[in-house]
């Protein structure tokens, strides 16, 4: 049951994301909110980063992420300039969708056993097994992948979602 739910709500995610990113472009991407925080470039690289612990703790191949710069858009790193773009949202957006379909059929194929085994050392949120990282992941994006919601407004595109 909760390979099922996962792999739903990581779909959710992917879908979302792709209306959120809908008619963006790297200059919208790079629009930085007014009043700190930062942009949808960073947030897109910030999840795609974390796919790729995600990725890493399942055992999976990260080797085609390893080329892009993406601890610059690790947790606490500097919020980017407007001018700043470490990696083109094209390379990000493709990193996501790559990493989408390897996720949904490792989650789908794990069972309580595999979903209850114990982290080396607490995840976020107090994760302590696979399951619980993997539930907090997915939570951690589906929140990021908000913000770009809002963050395509700021830029001045239409809302994604009517």
């Amino acid at each position: 049951m909760l390979s099922h739910m996962l792999t739903y709500q990581f779909r959710l995610n992917a879908t979302t994301l792709a209306m959120n990113l809908k008619d963006m472009t790297d200059e919208h991407a790079r629009v930085l909110p007014p009043h700190g925080g930062n942009n949808a470039l960073w947030i897109l690289g910030h999840v795609v980063h974390t796919r790729r612990a995600l990725m890493g703790l399942l055992g999976l191949d990260t080797s085609a992420m390893n080329d892009v710069p993406l601890d610059r858009f690790a947790r606490y790193t500097e919020r980017l300039a407007e001018e700043e773009a470490p990696v083109e949202l094209a390379t990000l957006v493709r990193l996501f969708d790559d990493s989408q379909s390897v996720i949904e059929s490792t989650i789908q194929g794990m069972n309580d056993q595999g979903f209850d085994q114990p982290l080396p050392e607490p995840g976020p949120l107090g994760a302590k097994t696979v399951g619980e990282l993997a539930s907090a992941l997915q939570f951690h994006e589906a929140y990021h992948i908000g913000q770009i919601g809002l963050l395509r407004r700021i830029a001045g595109l239409p809302p994604a979602i009517t």
